[in-house]
């Protein structure tokens, strides 16, 4: 089975990797990082993502391998082809991060990460990023 972490460049995507890497070395499952590409169609801008993306991740990570990454095109809806794509893997568990949230923020927790509670059938784990952890 695979764990996926929903990749985000910032706090709250650095805390679902590392708890998604952690889950799935804990429980011997395969790790599959999954994000939207910007969906440009200047030449070589797919590489150049991927790259980025991957520098994030090793960095995040601390270089630690075991993972893959998987950047699938937003379309007109970025949310609903990260859904889409999550329904074809079928994994174990979908890890999402999300940002520390003021007193009115936390009934809410961003359009995005609703919808993709919402949508995706497997079961999601949501994690904060610790409050003093730089991206």
């Amino acid at each position: 089975m695979t764990i996926v972490a929903i990749y985000e460049h910032s706090a709250a995507g650095a805390a679902a990797l590392e708890a998604a890497y952690t889950t799935a070395t804990r429980e011997s499952r395969d790790l599959l990082v999954l994000g939207t590409t910007s969906g440009s169609s200047t030449p070589g801008a797919g590489e150049l993502e991927t790259a980025a993306v991957t520098s994030d991740v090793e960095t995040v990570l601390g270089g630690r391998g075991g993972w893959e990454l998987r950047l699938v095109p937003p379309g007109e809806d970025a949310v609903g082809a990260l859904t889409e794509h999550v329904h074809t893997l079928s994994p174990e568990l979908v890890v999402i991060g999300t940002p520390h949230r003021s007193a009115v923020g936390k009934l809410l927790l961003g359009r995005a990460r609703q919808r993709l509670l919402l949508e995706i059938d497997t079961p999601v784990l949501i994690v904060k990023p610790q409050r003093d952890r730089p991206l």
